[in-house]
């Protein structure tokens, strides 16, 4: 069994109730096929919602020898937190030589941000998607 590459998935920065897919390869190097099982070892936070954060499809099939299978991760929060999300996995194989983890981590944002700095006259000429066309007024947060 190799195992998966890589076996840490950043899934970066993400807004509340939206969700980021990133997507690994299990291989079966063994000429026998084997089933596995992806279980949770760590999950550190849960959504309010009683969803989980970090979600695998398929949680667990059979491989044929010699080939692999591609397993879909999702990061999907509902809400901010101070601190960033992280989860462990285990890919559970029986009979398997050594144990073989994923680590998973993603942020999330209740809404984006940004600000503008320097002369009047640069940030006058940035194309604001909060502007009202033609009336010259511009929405704040």
């Amino acid at each position: 069994f190799a195992g998966t590459n890589p076996n840490i998935l950043d899934f970066g920065n993400v807004f509340g109730n939206e969700s980021k897919q990133r997507k690994f390869k299990i291989r079966n190097c063994s000429v026998f096929p084997i089933d596995y099982k992806i279980v949770p070892v760590k999950l550190l936070c849960s959504n309010f919602n009683g969803m989980e954060v970090f979600s695998i499809s398929p949680q667990e099939a059979s491989i044929p020898e010699g080939e692999s299978l591609t397993v879909i991760a999702a990061f999907t929060p509902d809400h901010e937190q101070n601190n960033v999300f992280e989860a462990q996995f285990k890919i559970d194989v029986p009979n398997q030589l050594g144990e073989h983890y994923i680590f998973m981590s993603g942020h999330c944002w209740d809404m984006p941000i940004y600000m503008f700095g320097g002369e009047k006259e640069a940030r006058d000429k940035v194309n604001d998607p909060l502007a009202l066309p033609g009336s010259g007024l511009k929405l704040k947060r």
